[in-house]
């Protein structure tokens, strides 16, 4: 099953190939360098991919952290939870914190 960060990430990679179609098309069957308007297509692809691989590994971390402070962090066999300070029972953070 895909997650979230998954689903955004395969939508994003697939906009970045766009780039890649559009000069393919565009320079194909052409011989020698592109117009200087067609060479930055592959590097517009490149800095479209990096930013979705940016963004799918910041939505991972996020969704691991709010499963783990789901099911309760355990840290040196310890359960870590939301407001515990070691002197009163932990509370699970699956509710957002009153400011």
């Amino acid at each position: 099953m895909a997650t979230g960060a998954k689903r955004t990430f395969d939508i994003n990679i697939r906009r970045a190939s766009y780039f890649l179609d559009i000069h393919q098309q565009v320079h194909a069957g052409t011989h020698g360098a592109p117009v200087l308007a067609l060479r930055e297509l592959p590097r517009g692809a490149l800095v479209f991919a990096v930013g979705a691989l940016d963004a799918y590994l910041s939505d991972v971390s996020a969704e691991v952290i709010i499963h783990q402070c789901e099911q309760g962090l355990r840290v040196g066999g310890a359960n870590i939870y939301r407001g515990s300070s070691g002197t009163r029972p932990a509370e699970p953070c699956s509710e957002p914190r009153q400011a």
